[in-house]
């Protein structure tokens, strides 16, 4: 983040303790824990392997297991995110969330984003959107090349 010159006023995570951690990797500064910024909710197949998903897109896949349907994940987060917009007084804003979070938060918003999601997204991918006449809008996605690190 000080590559990018960006300094936070207000931070928001889900309450997963890998959020939490990496929220706290970033920044120093206080932040607010909300259960609405969790990852999709699997049902009984939450800590299962990949090889029990269907290929995308899920829709309403994990309910017969007691889980999300696709549309009502997209729901709940788009709301959360209306809701810590248009409450929080700071106008740079860290949320830290989840992959499937991002992957359909981009997609609830997709007809106002300025560029275009290209492939999977990638751990520690940083979206950057701002949030005009009650839209969110996708500004740029900053990936990052963890080959030297050697993983």
């Amino acid at each position: 983040m000080r590559d990018l010159g960006i300094e936070f006023d207000d931070a928001y995570t889900s309450t997963s303790a890998r959020a939490i951690d990496t929220l706290k990797i970033m920044t120093d500064i206080p932040f607010t824990t909300r259960k609405d910024l969790k990852e999709w909710e699997f049902g009984r197949l939450e800590g299962e392997g990949e090889h029990v998903n269907p290929k995308l897109p899920y829709r309403d896949f994990c309910v017969q297991y007691g889980g999300e349907d696709e549309f009502e994940f997209q729901d709940r987060i788009a709301n959360a995110m209306m809701d810590i917009a248009n409450t929080t007084e700071g106008n740079d804003i860290l949320v830290v969330a989840h992959g499937a979070f991002l992957g359909q938060f981009y997609l609830k918003w997709e007809e106002y984003n300025k560029i275009n999601r290209k492939g999977r997204i990638q751990n520690c991918s940083i979206f950057i959107y701002t949030f005009e006449d009650g839209k969110f809008i996708l500004e740029d996605i900053v990936e990052h090349d963890f080959t030297s690190l050697g993983l």
